[in-house]
Parts: structure tokens; C-alpha cells; sequence
């Protein structure tokens, strides 16, 4: 946020392919702000709506003690809290940092306990500190407990390596992985080139400790995290831009760059529409972020890869496959009370009784009348 604060002020254009907090959404203090991501009011708003559709409503919201965990979990809540057809109750909410102390980790374990009910965890937390949670609760005993990551550590099974009896599953969101085989081959070329028109090819190659004879080696070891497309799409809009901007055709612009104005340029990129490699149609919402998509993925205790279950889009979530898999796999029940039989409803406990239970006022029981 730092750096888009200070070139917003000599009004440049800043292009995120990873930056999600929900703050850089506001267009007052982020005018010259865009990313080919979407925020993390979509992720949140994902999350609610798979604990929905699981009927989980006892949950524990847990977060890196950091910008990327306090902006996730402040959407989430916000969203949780403004939920009109069901009642989801955080009994723990808490953050934590793999730098803090091992009293802190223990205060946090001894609330979760307190609540045996509340089986579902949300993990808001970058990878280090996602890793360090599953050492932690494994030297804790926590068992059994299914999780909800959010897109910093999904995909990754070295996160729970050794922890195996924390988790029963786990369910995770990221934005979709598209295959580039077009990347593929040109970041291949640019290793075997010695004079590559790439100036980070050499630096890379030396990065990698490559030589003329072991490139392909080299190649082997290189692992795309994902965001390659998104990176792709960042710099075609600013493409884009300046092809309208400086009015080009396909041979020859009819403008210079001494022409125009860069206080115009943020407007040009805000309006830009094209056939993306994150998504089919490129585009930019008034917030400057993109449409909301997320890929849900799956991994079971045991097992050495995620697999993909759904998919859900702001405009079209698709949960279908969640549900089929949660019937088959019974994931584990994380509710306040059962659902009422006909002729009852579902009455709060006593003010006095949630007070004993520590004032969580989500505990239910059906009334006759």
C-alpha cells in the first residue's frame, strides 16, 4: 500500500498481480491503483458462502498478524455479520505470528478447546505462517479438524507436512491456474539464448546456477506458482493503454509520449477490454480490480495432492461439487445446535447462560410451543 500511496501522488499507475487487500479498493485514497487480482471482499465473500452451503455454522477464524491477515478476516467478519439467511457464529478470533511467543500460540489452543464443537477452521495466513500453525497444533494435540485456506497456502502439502492428525480435510480458494505452454517454451528459449533480448535471463541463469550444459536441468527446478498469467494480463493492460492513448494502429501511433498527459493514462487503463490469459475477457471493475473467481480445492488427510472440486464466480458460484463431496466424504459437523422438528423453532439460550458460556451468543435450542 506503501507504494501505491506515494506514486499515486506523482499520479502513476500502479499494477498488482497478487496485492488483495480490501483497503486498495478505495478509489479516494487509491485512485492510481489496479490489479489483476480480485480483493479480498470476494474471497470472504467465497468462504461465507461455503460454510452456507455446508450448513458449518460454528467456525474459528484464525490470521496472520500482518496486512494480509487482518484485511481477509475484517472482510470476512463483515460478511459473516451481514449474512441474512443463516446465523455463522466465530467463537475464536485471533491472531498470530510464527515470530510470537509460544505462551501466545498455547492461549490460542486452550480457546479452540473450549469449544469442541467448532470443528471448522479458517486459516487466513501467509505460507510461513500457516506452517508454523500445523507445527504448532500438531505439539498441541489438536486433532481432526477441518480447514478452510485462504490463497496464500492452498496447493501446498508442505504446510501440513508432519501433521497429519491436525486436519481431517482440508478446502482451499485460489484464484484459477491457467496453463501457459506459450511461457513455457519462451522462458526455455531465453535460458539456451547466450545473448537473449530478455535482461533477466542472465541473471536467472545465474540465479539457477546454469550452464550450457545442464539448462534443461535447470528448467526442471523452476516452479510457477501460478500468477504468471495474472503478471501477463498487468502488462498488457498497461499495453493497451498506451496503444489508445498514444492512438496507434497495427504499424504506427500518431502521437508521442511528450503528447500526453500521465494524468490521463490511469483513465485509459481503467478502460481497457481484452482477451486476457487470467480470464477469457480482461477487464476492470470501477474499484480497479477484476471479477471474482476462485478454484476450490480439496485435500484429504493421507493424501500428496489437492484436487479440484468447484469452482465460484461472484456472478455464478458453483458449489455442486462441494456438496456431493461433503455427502460422500462426511466432513465433519460444525453447528451451534440440529435443525428444529416441525411445530418447534429455534430460540436463543438465556442471556444469563450465554453469559456463562462466555457471552458466545450463538447457542440455540428448539422450543415447543
Amino acid at each position: 500500500m506503501a507504494t501505491a500511496s506515494l506514486t499515486g501522488l506523482f499520479h502513476v499507475p500502479v499494477i498488482s498481480y497478487a496485492s488483495t487487500s480490501r483497503l486498495l479498493s478505495d478509489r479516494s485514497r487509491f485512485l492510481y491503483f489496479y490489479r489483476t487480482v480480485p480483493s479480498d471482499n470476494l474471497q470472504a465473500q467465497a468462504v461465507t458462502d461455503l460454510l452456507v452451503a455446508l450448513k458449518w455454522h460454528l467456525v474459528v477464524v484464525l490470521a496472520s498478524d500482518n496486512e494480509y491477515g487482518r484485511s481477509g478476516t475484517t472482510a470476512l467478519k463483515q460478511i459473516i455479520q451481514n449474512h441474512s439467511t443463516q446465523h455463522i457464529c466465530v467463537v475464536v478470533d485471533e491472531l498470530f505470528s510464527r515470530k510470537g511467543s509460544k505462551e501466545e500460540m498455547e492461549t490460542i489452543f486452550e480457546k479452540i478447546k473450549q469449544f469442541p464443537q467448532a470443528m471448522v477452521i479458517i486459516l487466513y495466513a501467509e505460507f510461513p505462517d500457516a506452517k508454523y500453525f500445523f507445527e504448532e497444533a500438531k505439539t498441541a494435540s489438536l486433532m481432526n479438524y477441518m480447514f478452510i485456506a485462504s490463497d496464500s497456502w492452498v496447493g501446498s502439502t508442505e504446510v501440513t507436512q508432519g501433521a497429519d492428525d491436525v486436519f481431517h480435510s482440508i478446502i482451499g480458494l485460489r484464484p484459477p491456474i491457467v496453463s501457459m505452454p506459450t511461457f513455457d517454451s519462451y522462458f526455455m528459449e531465453s535460458l539456451l539464448k547466450n545473448n537473449s533480448v530478455n535482461p533477466w535471463a542472465h541473471e536467472c541463469k545465474k540465479t539457477l546456477n546454469c550452464d550450457e550444459g545442464n539448462i534443461s536441468q535447470c528448467y526442471s527446478g523452476v516452479h510457477h506458482d501460478g500468477y504468471v498469467p495474472y503478471v501477463i494480463d498487468a502488462v498488457f493492460s498497461v499495453a493497451h493503454a498506451l496503444h489508445a492513448i498514444l492512438n496507434c494502429s497495427t504499424s504506427a501511433c500518431t502521437k508521442k509520449w511528450s503528447d500526453v498527459d500521465i494524468r490521463d493514462l490511469s483513465r485509459f487503463i481503467q478502460n481497457v477490454s481484452f482477451p486476457g490469459y487470467s480470464r477469457q475477457n480482461f477487464s476492470f471493475n470501477k474499484e480497479g480490480s477484476t471479477r471474482g473467481q476462485y478454484d476450490i480445492y480439496h485435500l484429504r488427510k493421507g493424501s500428496l495432492t489437492y484436487s479440484k472440486l468447484g469452482s465460484w464466480s461472484e456472478y455464478s458460484p458453483n458449489l455442486s461439487g462441494i456438496l456431493e463431496h461433503g455427502t460422500t466424504s462426511e466432513f465433519p459437523v460444525s453447528i451451534c445446535s440440529n435443525d428444529c422438528k416441525k411445530g418447534v423453532v429455534l430460540t436463543s439460550f438465556p442471556l444469563l447462560i450465554r453469559e456463562e458460556i462466555r457471552d458466545i451468543s450463538c447457542d440455540w435450542f428448539c422450543n415447543g410451543w
